[in-house]
């Protein structure tokens, strides 16, 4: 496809079709034709004339993006710089309309009209704040009863709720993550993961945590990181200098395998794994024709390797 060639009477054409849509009310052919323009000549008042258009369209994050080409317009015109704010309040870009706002009602040659037409623009910016906080709070409350009943969900389905819940402020979090710890029937997997972000908030609550049946009691800011445990890194460390170079492939196959036991058992990994070499040579004996000469040890631990056979078991369960 060939370069793009507009002509002066191309612009002209754009233009008086934008104006004349744009005042039979017809915005959204109107908005088309102004973005023609404004591709081939960035003039002012376009900018100005397409932007009010965005706005009526509620295209407010457009809107803002083509206005910030040309923001010392907005600025040195008070009914402009006046949209401008209102399009930052409509992006919830709540601190940066504030100021503008503070700044403009602190000065003492406004007009009455100026005066009240920003002090409705306070108003609006209030309304604003108040109406996310009420979605928000709405938001939370239905996402916290989707968590609550995510016990005869599939893995996939609790592991996005789980994703979901990163938009919760820690309050919220912790009030989820209390339902998901507790929860007999929610993945380890998925447990693991709201643990992590438990432990990144340093969250210094007790939580009654239900781990491969057992109930325990955890405190989050007494745990330590999925990715600091020592044995994690020290299986990491050795799967690299082994195998990295010499197969690659067959790396990230194990460093996966070795990554969803960690999840799995976290935050008792240790307990699990009390030799790490003796783990690894339990795994490795699954490839066992390719691998068996390399490990020097070739002890078994029947504990650790019934632990193994049921993790994997869960591990078949959330491919089913």
């Amino acid at each position: 496809m060939g370069e793009r060639i507009d002509f002066p009477r191309n612009y002209e054409l754009y233009l008086k079709k934008a104006v004349h849509t744009f005042q039979e009310g017809n915005v959204v052919e109107a908005c088309q034709f102004f973005k023609e323009a404004y591709a081939i000549h960035q003039e002012p008042s376009v900018n100005a004339m397409y932007v009010s258009a965005l706005y009526q369209l509620e295209d407010y994050e457009q809107a803002k993006e083509i206005a910030d080409d040309k923001k010392k317009l907005y600025e040195n015109d008070e009914s402009l710089y006046n949209l401008y704010t209102t399009i930052l309040i409509k992006n919830h870009l709540f601190i940066e309309a504030e100021r503008i706002i503070q700044k403009k009602m602190a000065q003492q040659s406004l007009t009455a009209s100026t005066k009240e037409m920003w002090n409705a623009t306070s108003h609006a910016l209030e309304y604003e704040k108040n109406k996310q906080k009420q979605e928000k709070k709405k938001y939370n409350q239905e996402l916290l009863k989707e968590i609550l009943a995510m016990g005869d969900k599939s893995f996939e389905h609790q592991a996005a709720l789980v994703k979901d819940m990163k938009e919760l402020d820690k309050e919220w979090y912790a009030l989820g993550a209390r339902s998901i710890l507790r929860n007999p029937f929610v993945n380890e997997i998925v447990k693991s993961t709201v643990l992590e972000i438990l432990i990144g908030h340093q969250t210094d609550e007790e939580f009654e945590l239900y781990w491969f049946s057992q109930r325990r009691f955890i405190t989050p800011t007494k745990l330590t990181s999925l990715e600091d445990e020592k044995v994690v890194k020290y299986i990491i460390k050795v799967l690299k200098e082994q195998f990295e170079d010499e197969n690659p492939s067959l790396y990230h196959a194990l460093l996966q395998e070795m990554n969803l036991y960690f999840l799995l058992l976290h935050p008792y990994i240790e307990e699990v794994i009390t030799d790490a070499d003796e783990w690894l040579s339990i795994s490795f004996k699954r490839y066992d024709t390719l691998f068996s000469h390399k490990m020097e040890n070739d002890k078994k631990s029947q504990k650790m390797e019934i632990w193994m056979n049921r993790l994997n078991t869960e591990i078949e369960n959330m491919m089913t």
